[in-house]
């Protein structure tokens, strides 16, 4: 019999997650909203269902101009375990994720678990518990550095099932994609299905420099990945979305000229993020006293050279294998430099 203030879950829901008071192994939930009032409140609902209930949810909105405010006001005397935090300004989505994670991070306790929440998706009530218990197996204590994902059911705007896996019938494949190498030129995790402990959340915040990464989530990955463990969790506990607004989508259409345009883009921000992250790596591994004993991109050469190549051999698709040909316009400075020096 459980004493009072403390609520224990059985195997079958939890791998008996217990907590005692607001101080121990609280389930946190960090949303970054904007503009989603359409859809915010099935999200929020599907998180407030869950078969192992949330603690509490924390929804950061930058500066939305529709009705998301006014939604969420009156949406928080229904859920106490809401808590609205306004911000006047939208720094994109990894700079608000940053934005709050860096304001919740430092009140969690070492067992905590965190979960990241897009605002238009839906979750599985199953999807807590299961995902609690794939943290608890792989933890062999409080301070671990753990990333956990789960697969998705692929649907329209209205809900409609489009595809029943995110991974299946799609070039990703787990756990190849997971490879270091493979993850420096693409991420098979998606960022909304992530739960993961506060250890690695406060080693990303202090020691990446976010605003040079693709996306926050990617970060983590990358870091998790060196530093920590990712673990796959393959039932799909979410309804992934995809409607006109999604910032990242599972299968937009874009036209000719906007495939060229997202390559290029593509292309400079991945070439960006490796060289922050070979920067970032060994500083983040000083600090929890571990060696960081892979490379990131191994070979000899310029980066761009080595991230081309990784990403003709590696890439996940043909569009991702031929972005290693983008690279060679990263290497026309290191040719005129060499050029140069001999010269001289």
């Amino acid at each position: 019999m459980s004493s009072p203030g403390i609520r224990c879950y059985s195997p079958s829901q939890s791998s008996r997650w217990c907590r005692r008071g607001r101080e121990e192994a609280m389930i946190r939930v960090v949303m970054c909203a904007h503009n989603g009032a359409h859809f915010l409140e099935a999200q929020l609902a599907s998180i407030m269902e869950q078969q192992l209930p949330v603690d509490r949810v924390h929804v950061f909105d930058f500066a939305s101009t529709d009705a998301t405010r006014s939604l969420l006001a009156g949406l928080a005397p229904r859920w106490p375990r809401l808590d609205v935090r306004l911000v006047d300004h939208a720094p994109g989505v990894t700079l608000s994720f940053r934005h709050a994670l860096a304001e919740i991070v430092p009140r969690c306790a070492d067992d905590d678990l965190v979960f990241l929440s897009d605002q238009d998706d839906v979750w599985l009530p199953q999807k807590t518990a299961r995902m609690a218990a794939r943290v608890a197996a792989a933890r062999r204590g409080v301070d671990d550095r753990i990333l956990a994902f789960h697969d998705v059911i692929l649907c329209d705007a209205e809900l409609r099932e489009l595809r029943p896996s995110f991974y299946e019938g799609r070039p990703f494949r787990l756990p190849r994609d997971l490879e270091p190498a493979r993850l420096m030129i693409a991420s098979p995790v998606i960022g909304h299905t992530i739960a993961a402990t506060p250890a690695l959340l406060a080693l990303m915040l202090e020691h990446q420099r976010l605003e040079h990464y693709v996306m926050h989530d990617w970060a983590l990955v990358l870091l998790a990945t060196y530093l920590g463990r990712v673990e796959f969790e393959p039932e799909r506990l979410g309804l992934y979305r995809q409607h006109d607004s999604n910032v990242l989508g599972a299968g937009r259409r874009r036209s000719a000229i906007g495939y060229v345009r997202r390559a290029a883009t593509l292309s400079r921000a991945v070439n960006v993020q490796a060289r922050a992250f070979i920067a970032d790596l060994p500083v983040a591994a000083a600090v929890v006293n571990e060696r960081a004993d892979r490379s990131p991109l191994p070979g000899r050469g310029p980066l761009a050279w080595r991230l081309g190549v990784a990403m003709a051999t590696h890439g996940p698709t043909i569009w991702h294998r031929a972005l290693g040909l983008t690279q060679l316009r990263y290497l026309v400075p290191f040719w005129r430099d060499a050029g140069a020096r001999d010269g001289s």
